[in-house]
């Protein structure tokens, strides 16, 4: 499904009633990007990578620079960037697979430590390619503050920091007091603090990622969806549009939450749609009243969570509120990004005044254990699959480029890590999906409102309360 697909091109403004347009503030770079051809004919590649965003052209361009002389193709649906890798929030920071309590108890201490350490390993991997293929992307180091909205939640934080420690992990927590200086409220109990972070442009790492594709010597072509692959004389034919057919010697299919049910685990990874709102620019006044320097990306410790930070701009951008999956109601939207304006408004209220410019969705995809999905379809050879990323997109993305590389060219052994796998164990849920996605964030969402009327039952001073 197209990002733009059900959504009308403007809505009113939630606050100040005058048109919103529903697409990312990055979308005013696109004119600066011009079409690429779409493809037609027949094509016969080394690789073919279905889906042009951060996934597949960090693969191809990773693949590129292992073997100069393959031929490589890069097949995107719709245009670069078009779906999650260009309607995020440009947040950058290192973590997977949920909490590392967790990931200790299941996989082990030296397998919990590595992990996480290939994660950090992955947003340097980010700052590399944009500093050596010279991307323009608005990229800026910064802190991921995961912050705490209660005390329970605060309690919980500073055990993963203990977690953490004993890995030889530093994550240090930070004190309500010491936080509430910092970010100019009281709003949170405490939180962890989190690097290597940068915060960049996402549709810009695209298209300059797309850029350097081409350069390499790969092709990337735009308009052409890939609707079958099946095996053909050793490899795989993939059917592209109404008229184009490619055979490759091997597959990437990196679609994550965009993935079709025709296309492989297309009925396993879990679709997830978030929502975003975006201000105007900000003037020096109104940021000043804020007694926040901006320069952290903001993540609070719900099931659903808002998150924040400054563009490069001077706008804020605000995400978070109950997701859905890929067939929600365009009322679902509606409600959801009046929610987000709402807690906008109790988190921000100097800012009450502001309009939004912006507001959009996108999808991205997950698993039901949280683990991402790198590896070759059991009944495909050749055809891999990588995406699932749960909320870790912007880094795992493109830091798993070099992996994808190796396990396509067999040059090296990847490091064995828990996303190496072929299944993702999630059911086929086929047209029950949509229900469970449903029941699933209906849930949640008694979750994280229960967590906060158990502390006022408690006396327990909240946010809004200083």
């Amino acid at each position: 499904m197209s990002p733009r697909q059900g959504q009308a091109p403007h809505a009113r403004s939630i606050r100040s009633g005058y048109p919103v347009p529903d697409a990312p503030v990055w979308q005013r770079r696109r004119p600066e990007a011009p079409a690429r051809d779409p493809h037609t004919g027949h094509a016969l590649v080394d690789v073919a990578i279905v889906g042009a965003g951060l996934t597949g052209l960090s693969a191809a361009l990773h693949l590129l620079r292992q073997r100069p002389h393959w031929s490589v193709l890069v097949l995107e649906a719709d245009r670069v960037g078009a779906g999650a890798s260009g309607r995020s929030t440009g947040i950058v920071g290192p973590g997977v697979g949920g909490r590392i309590r967790q990931l200790h108890k299941r996989y082990g201490a030296d397998t919990a430590r590595g992990v996480y350490e290939y994660s950090q390993e992955c947003v340097r991997t980010v700052v590399r390619l944009v500093e050596d293929e010279g991307i323009d992307c608005a990229m800026s180091p910064s802190t991921h503050l995961l912050c705490a909205t209660t005390q329970a939640q605060a309690e919980m934080l500073r055990r993963e920091e203990r977690a953490f420690a004993g890995l030889g992990i530093d994550v240090p927590f930070l004190p309500r007091r010491p936080l509430s200086e910092r970010l100019g409220h009281p709003s949170y109990f405490g939180a962890l603090a989190y690097q290597p972070v940068v915060q960049l442009n996402p549709l810009a790492l695209s298209l300059g990622l797309a850029d350097a594709v081409v350069r390499a010597g790969g092709r990337v072509a735009e308009q052409s969806p890939v609707t079958g692959i099946r095996p053909h004389n050793g490899g795989s034919r993939l059917r592209v549009g109404p008229y184009g057919q490619v055979d490759a010697r091997q597959v990437v299919v990196a679609t994550d939450g965009y993935t079709p049910p025709g296309l492989p685990h297309g009925r396993r990874i879990v679709p997830v749609r978030t929502h975003v709102l975006a201000t105007r620019q900000l003037s020096a006044a109104e940021r000043a009243a804020l007694r926040w320097s901006g320069h952290e990306a903001v993540i609070d410790q719900r099931f659903f969570f808002s998150y924040y930070r400054f563009d490069e701009t001077g706008r804020l951008l605000f995400g978070g509120g109950p997701v859905c999956g890929v067939n929600a109601s365009r009322k679902f939207s509606e409600r959801v990004w009046s929610r987000l304006a709402r807690e906008f408004a109790r988190r921000f209220p100097a800012l009450d005044h502001v309009p939004f410019t912006h507001r959009w969705s996108g999808l991205t995809g997950a698993t039901l254990d949280r683990i991402p999905l790198l590896g070759p379809l059991p009944r495909q050879p050749g055809v891999l699959f990588a995406g699932a990323w749960t909320g870790h997109g912007l880094a795992m993305s493109v830091g798993c480029g070099p992996t994808i590389a190796d396990l396509l060219t067999e040059e090296h052994t990847p490091t064995t890590r828990p996303w190496l796998r072929s299944r993702t164990g999630t059911p086929r849920l086929g047209p029950l999906q949509p229900a469970f996605v449903r029941s699933y964030v209906t849930a949640m969402d008694a979750v994280d409102r229960g967590g906060a009327l158990v502390q006022r039952l408690r006396g327990v001073p909240t946010r809004n309360d200083h």
